[in-house]
């Protein structure tokens, strides 16, 4: 008889201190009690208009994702950045859009570098190339400072996976709550899924641009993802948009929309005219919207 009891007490105390072991083990679940999809505070996008692509651009040059474009950008008031990810051949997280990309760098052939070979090639010769260690660094002591993450990846690799806890561990190790100003890029549904996977993320945009033709044109379906996951905001190519009704059945269930890249300041104002929340753009800056009321335009 006192075995029969003894067993099932041993069984509960084993899983018990299984369930407890995972608890430690998995510290997302108790980030996730403080924050789920539905009290997200996203405030960045009703701050802001203005996303700096690839850090921004500087000197008439685009893409550098560098040093330099960052300080140019910060310093022309520009709070919400976003850049590019890829991996070195050793394995290093650094900033860059592709490797294929053409950015004077001397006795460079296009393919992967180690990290040491990427810091020491100049961009142009002039810019200075960032790893994610500087970024992140450069996140905790600029406080208000929010980053847009653009991981290009084939839709069934585990690139954005790979990429996304990297960027979170190295986070951790640098000051944590610069991951309350990150604002991560989602390319389809499942996306979501994973990343919420791997650290709960305080704010999303789900990017369109990827999807199926037949998906792209179902805002109904996407602005009901993003409601039910707390995701304020969509972006999409600028050239979708011609008229105000393109995106009503998104704006009209209170979903954002920011279009990419817009460089010239009169298609920018068009934009936001017909209810574009804000725009990705290489060299228009917060200062250019200043006295442009988006709410009074909407």
């Amino acid at each position: 008889m006192k075995k029969k009891i003894i067993l099932p007490i041993v069984l509960l105390l084993v899983l018990l201190a299984a369930g407890i072991i995972w608890l430690i083990k998995d510290k997302n679940i108790l980030e996730y009690v403080e924050r789920n999809a539905a009290n997200r505070q996203e405030t960045w996008c009703e701050d802001y208009k203005v996303i700096s692509h690839a850090l921004g651009g500087i000197d008439g040059i685009d893409y550098t994702n560098s040093y330099e474009a960052l300080e140019f950008s910060y310093e022309k008031g520009q709070r919400v950045v976003e850049a590019d990810f890829l991996f070195t051949s050793d394995g290093a997280l650094v900033l860059r859009h592709y490797w294929e990309d053409d950015l004077g760098q001397e006795n460079f052939d296009g393919s992967a570098p180690t990290l040491e070979e990427f810091k020491a090639m100049p961009i142009f010769s002039v810019y200075t190339p960032m790893t994610a260690e500087e970024l992140a660094a450069y996140m905790s002591s600029h406080g208000d400072l929010y980053l847009v993450t653009d991981v290009k990846h084939k839709m069934k690799s585990t690139t954005f996976e790979d990429t996304m806890k990297e960027f979170v561990k190295i986070a951790k190790e640098t000051d944590a709550s610069i991951l309350k100003r990150v604002i991560v890029q989602i390319y389809c549904e499942d996306d979501y899924k994973k990343m919420e996977k791997i650290y709960p993320f305080e704010s999303y945009i789900f990017t369109l641009y990827k999807l199926p033709k037949e998906y792209k044109d179902q805002y109904g379906k996407i602005a009901e993802f993003c409601k039910k996951n707390g995701i304020s905001v969509v972006t999409m190519p600028a050239k979708w948009v011609k008229e105000k009704s393109d995106i009503e059945e998104l704006t009209g269930n209170d979903i954002k929309v920011y279009v990419h890249t817009v460089n010239e300041y009169e298609e920018a104002v068009k934009l936001l005219e017909m209810g574009v929340s804000g725009i990705y753009t290489d060299y228009l800056y917060e200062s250019d919207f200043q006295d442009m009321d988006v709410d009074e335009q909407n």
